[in-house]
């Protein structure tokens, strides 16, 4: 099955799903790369507080320059982190601390655009060929945060991460391949909204 969002490994539908005008699915848990996305995110936030890495990973994808070693993770941080762990603990996801790259492709992507880091939901949806206006990504759940991103007619969107109040976390298929918050009410979800959903 080809992937929609294939930078991204998000979610795969069969080509008669796509045809549908809405399709509803029960969930579908996380991919096994997943295991390494959640941990790049959940060491990322540690990364942007100065942590020291002791494990090969860690040194390799995030390095130790500026680090501080003995750091406290601000509160809301370590309770971010907290919440990713909780959703890895619950695949009983276990990456190779001993390797020295990732194969996630999601880890890849300009995460230094992105001033809060969504909690992964551990399930998978998304909206293939969106058909209404197009609305802004920003790098944080506020209205005067920086736009970083941009959901156009004709892009298949993903919704893996926990909403943050009033706002949703989205990836998108575009040629680039944006990522971003946007309020949740940028789009509505019904059957005119996509040209088929999944999840």
């Amino acid at each position: 099955m080809p992937s929609l969002l294939s930078g991204f490994r998000l979610f795969t539908l069969p080509a008669a799903a796509l045809a549908a005008t809405l399709a509803v699915t029960a969930p579908a848990p996380v991919q096994a790369s997943s295991c390494e996305h959640m941990w790049f995110l959940r060491n990322l936030i540690a990364h942007r507080a100065g942590h020291c890495f002791v494990s090969a990973l860690g040194r390799a994808v995030f390095g130790n320059e500026g680090c501080v070693p003995g750091v406290q993770v601000p509160d809301a941080d370590a309770a971010r982190m907290q919440a990713i762990l909780a959703v890895e603990r619950g695949f009983g996801c276990r990456v190779d601390v001993t390797q020295s790259t990732l194969g996630d492709p999601v880890a890849e992507w300009d995460w230094r655009v992105i001033d809060l880091i969504p909690v992964p939901s551990g399930f998978e949806s998304g909206c293939f060929g969106y058909r209404l206006s197009p609305f802004d990504l920003r790098a944080a759940p506020r209205a005067d945060s920086p736009v970083v991103g941009m959901v156009m007619k004709g892009d298949s969107i993903g919704f893996n991460y926990e909403d943050e109040g009033d706002w949703m976390f989205l990836l998108t298929d575009a040629e680039e391949g944006f990522m971003g918050w946007a309020p949740v009410d940028a789009m509505p979800y019904d059957e005119d909204t996509c040209d088929g959903w999944a999840g």
